[in-house]
């Protein structure tokens, strides 16, 4: 997506720059520097701060540590106020100010040891920042994801498609929508909750079928004249095989388990809609660098090619077999 509905990138930005952050060395010496003076003020001759039993000296690294803490404190704060870093309770309050207000995603049932599970941060933040869009209706394409995702609790994704991708005719919007459970596929119910709410014309469900639907008449989100189509996404299983190279060095096996880690991660943020997974992709999610920021795997051999789902796929990882050598 280009335009304005490239803004959730925005989110990615994170937690904000420390503002009162400093060195704690620096603090002590300031510290120190600041006692030393103000015993020379009072015409007290001070003149063994290099000793570190000296009462002065550990009061003083006392007080540098909880001025450390402090600033700490302030920049965890400033953190708190900004939709990209805010978490918990306090993005529940920023995402207020966008009318967004988290979600239970699944209601407690305490007879049935069933837990309550609420939506997770990066979900309200996402929505938060959408919400947005969807001041034009659902004109823009990031109206019609807002409306979607915020029309049932159960939708992780969305994906508007209009005629300028040459997929849909002029005037027609295909809505994909993909589930949080279910290999992605959205239930029945979530497609006419959603087809409810953006005046859809038609649904295609899961299993195929499709309806046509009687459109209301106030196009109180569907834009004047849209032909607006809901349709679920599909999976798109992919398996990956791939050889590690590492030296005899390493220690082959927890090398292997790291790569497995990082290459399930990188597979995972990848699940979604039209989403391709190319194979460069995975092998730099399976490559390893150490602290010093060199390579620790040699390298990395991902057999099978680019998984290119289409615009109503979602690629949904299978069997993973890593294999390493060592030379």
């Amino acid at each position: 997506m280009t335009g304005r509905f490239a803004a959730p990138e925005l989110l990615a930005l994170g937690r904000p720059p420390a503002l009162a952050a400093k060195d704690y060395e620096i603090i002590r010496s300031e510290t120190i520097a600041d006692m030393v003076a103000r015993f020379s003020a009072s015409g007290a001759d001070y003149d063994v701060q290099t000793l570190e039993t000296d009462p002065a000296i550990v009061v003083s690294e006392a007080i540098a540590y909880r001025d450390l803490l402090r600033r700490q404190e302030i920049d965890e704060a400033v953190m708190q106020t900004y939709l990209g870093s805010a978490t918990g309770a306090m993005l529940d309050q920023r995402a207020a100010d966008y009318g967004v207000l988290r979600r239970i995603i699944q209601i407690a049932d305490p007879s049935q040891g069933i837990p309550e599970i609420l939506e997770d941060d990066e979900s309200v933040r996402l929505r938060a920042r959408l919400a947005w869009e969807a001041l034009s209706v659902a004109g823009p394409a990031g109206a019609y994801v807002f409306h979607t995702l915020d029309a049932h609790e159960g939708v992780f994704d969305a994906l508007a498609i209009g005629p300028e991708t040459g997929i849909v005719s002029p005037g027609e919007v295909l809505v994909v929508v993909q589930s949080r459970t279910n290999n992605g596929i959205p239930t029945d119910s979530m497609i006419d909750v959603i087809a409810d709410r953006l005046d859809a014309y038609e649904v295609i469900y899961a299993n195929g079928s499709s309806i046509i639907r009687p459109v209301r008449n106030q196009q109180s989100v569907r834009p004047l004249g849209a032909r607006v189509t809901v349709v679920g996404a599909r999976p798109l299983t992919y398996n990956t095989t791939a050889t590690l190279y590492v030296s005899s060095y390493g220690d082959a096996e927890a090398l292997r388990l790291e790569a497995l880690v990082k290459l399930e991660a990188y597979q995972e943020r990848s699940r979604r809609i039209w989403q391709r997974v190319s194979k460069e992709g995975r092998q730099a999610a399976l490559s390893l660098v150490g602290v010093d920021g060199l390579p620790v795997i040699d390298e990395v051999v991902v057999t099978e090619d680019d998984v290119v789902p289409n615009h109503l796929e979602i690629p949904v990882p299978g069997t993973i077999t890593l294999t390493t050598v060592v030379r």
